[in-house]
């Protein structure tokens, strides 16, 4: 399928989310949310003019964005980049040969829905850079973590380490008054997780174009998978849905300095099937 261009795109993904039934469809499950559906799927629309892809993952499989998009309403999330809650990645399926609409959760949107647990009184992410003053003693379970202003804090090589840290409330909603729950990672623990995904290692995404934010996100969705912290049943069917999207099948030749939308264009023309 060739190229859309950005105008082409957007008007593919207005024609399919205009139709009666698909507004009725997000309208329901955005009912109660605070999420005007119309500023939902704006926002999607948006998206289709960065990363035309998007718009032929609707002409190739529809499906797949409608069920990207229902995860994200049922969660109360917005989708979209400008928001960084829930990313909508276009990816092509080697074994379904065609390309596909999967999503990544953003930082925001995991904090998001964390917080939405009674038991959960704070949630905080945090990167340490170059420059910065920092101490982690894991047998006491205490950071001391000096910012720096003056420092470098514009890509994944600035970083030293990055952390969560989440404090919990008593069943009566109190603040419990305990330590912290803590994760600690590296800069080569984020950078594994980068390489683990398939939209790091392909160079194109958030990992490309909101590379902090996703920074934050490592040590943050480590500490809400593990089992420490109170889970409500939406967070834990939305991280088992990203699971799921994570394993989509892409080809494995793509051009390897690209990235940002350039490098997703270059690297979603390959379409030869992995050995």
């Amino acid at each position: 399928m060739a190229d859309l261009t950005p105008v082409t795109a957007r008007r593919e993904m207005a024609a399919f989310l205009a139709l009666p039934e698909r507004q009725a469809h997000f309208t329901a499950l955005l009912a109660n949310k605070g999420i005007d559906p119309r500023a939902f799927l704006a926002a999607v629309q948006t998206d289709a003019i960065r990363q035309p892809k998007l718009a032929e993952a609707i002409l190739s499989a529809p499906d797949t964005l409608m069920d990207c998009l229902s995860v994200c309403a049922a969660s109360g999330l917005m989708p979209g980049s400008a928001h960084g809650q829930f990313y909508l990645i276009p990816r092509w399926s080697s074994k379904r040969q065609r390309m596909e609409a999967t999503f990544i959760v953003g930082y925001k949107g995991l904090c998001d829905i964390a917080y939405r647990h009674p038991r959960v009184a704070s949630v905080q992410a945090m990167l340490v850079f170059k420059g910065e003053e920092f101490h982690y003693n894991p047998g006491e379970g205490t950071i001391h973590h000096l910012w720096n202003g003056d420092v470098a804090r514009d890509s994944l090589d600035d970083i030293v380490a990055g952390y969560a840290k989440v404090e919990l409330a008593t069943p009566s909603g109190h603040h419990a008054g305990g330590k912290p729950l803590i994760r600690v990672l590296t800069q080569k623990d984020i950078l594994r997780s980068k390489a683990r995904s398939e939209t790091g290692k392909k160079g194109f995404g958030p990992w490309i174009d909101d590379p902090i934010p996703m920074a934050q996100r490592v040590p943050l969705r480590r500490i809400l998978s593990d089992g420490s912290v109170p889970r409500q049943y939406e967070l834990i069917h939305l991280l088992g849905k990203e699971s799921e999207a994570e394993e989509v099948d892409e080809p494995t030749t793509h051009a390897p300095n690209a990235g940002g939308v350039a490098g997703l264009k270059a690297q979603l023309s390959v379409v030869e099937e992995i050995p």
